[in-house]
């Protein structure tokens, strides 16, 4: 918001600077570049963007972490839609959990990965997963500083993953740190 107001201030003097020369002769051409210049500027502004907000070519972008952020978001939205018409499959449960672990929603991953080890619970791939996810939240919840919180997602990821999960000897000798 900062940066809006402080382009808006820059544009306004920027026009009374410009224009000021000109409004003693030519009224008509003063009142065109009076709306004509922050109109550009609004344009520039919107096409070039910010840290914070992207400009309006990052719309169109194909590849890059952006691109690849709204292809995870609509991959998940396309699997939500049809997860909404078969709600027990748990092959789409799989696939949104997955995605939603690897945006960083490990909570929401954990929810629908329970899900679907209920649905089927010797699923290794669903059981791989949910592992995962537990390992990961144990992670964030060690990084915070709640190691209880912590343990009990690690026990859970152990006691969740298949007995030939690639993370599990990472989690046992963590395990013992905590």
């Amino acid at each position: 918001m900062t940066v809006i107001v402080i382009a808006a201030v820059f544009c306004a003097a920027c026009t009374i600077y410009l224009v000021f020369p000109i409004a003693q002769t030519h009224r008509r051409t003063t009142h065109t570049l009076m709306i004509a210049l922050p109109t550009l500027a609004l344009a520039i502004y919107m096409a070039l963007g910010t840290p914070d907000m992207p400009g309006a070519g990052a719309l169109f972008e194909r590849e890059g972490p952006r691109a690849e952020s709204r292809a995870a978001v609509k991959d998940e939205l396309n699997a939500m839609e049809a997860l909404s018409k078969d709600p027990d499959n748990a092959a789409l449960m799989l696939e949104i959990g997955s995605l939603q672990l690897s945006s960083g929603r490990t909570q929401d991953a954990i929810k629908i990965l329970e899900r679907a080890r209920e649905l089927e619970p010797k699923n290794n791939d669903i059981r791989l997963q949910l592992g995962a996810a537990y390992f990961v939240s144990g992670l964030d919840a060690a990084q915070q500083n709640e190691k209880e919180k912590a343990r009990e997602n690690f026990k859970k990821a152990q006691k969740t993953a298949p007995k030939d999960a690639p993370y599990l000897g990472d989690l046992k000798k963590i395990i013992k740190e905590f």
